[in-house]
């Protein structure tokens, strides 16, 4: 199988489009890389202001409670970070914790074990899967230029079933190192 496994930057350089100057969904692995469409602090741009839509700001929290939110944020942002840049395997993306820097500012060079990624994608995969289909729909609308509320169905559809098939993909590769 192949799974790009390269820099941000390196694959957008290396990306071409296809026919007539248009590609179709970020796919020349089997992980979609949205860096082929957007620069690489956008695309971080987007992944916090995602997260953020999700997780409460910590400091409304009591201190337990924030670390907690805390540590999710930063593990939503690490995964979307991951599965955004065409990684689906823990290994892959524990490799580019430690390798690249957009990695090492989200984990602020704390690199998770495989089985905290696998039991985290795990117990929110739910909230993944939104996140990612918002993600690709953000990438897939920033493409084709129309405002974001026009989208129509068949679209956010066909990204949610991206969504999902990235999340299904990381989960096979994952049994498949155990």
């Amino acid at each position: 199988m192949l799974v790009m496994t390269a820099g941000i930057d390196q694959e957008r350089k290396q990306s071409s489009p296809e026919k007539g100057g248009r590609r179709s969904f970020p796919a020349d692995g089997l992980v979609p890389n949205l860096c082929q469409w957007v620069d690489s602090s956008s695309l971080l741009m987007w992944i916090e202001a995602e997260v953020e839509r999700f997780i409460p700001f910590s400091r409304y929290l009591p201190p337990v409670e924030s670390d907690h939110a805390e540590r999710l944020r930063k593990m939503l942002h690490l995964l979307c970070l991951a599965y955004c840049t065409g990684r689906a395997a823990s290994v892959e993306i524990i490799q580019a914790c430690r390798r690249e820097p957009e990695f090492r500012m989200v984990t602020r060079n704390v690199v998770p074990f495989p089985d905290e990624l696998k039991t985290f994608r795990r117990r929110y995969r739910a909230l993944l899967e939104e996140l990612l289909t918002r993600l690709f729909l953000r990438a897939a609308v920033s493409r084709s230029g129309f405002p974001e509320g026009d989208t129509n169905l068949s679209l956010e559809t066909y990204v949610a079933r991206q969504a999902k098939n990235v999340l299904d993909l990381a989960r096979h590769l994952d049994s498949c190192d155990e």
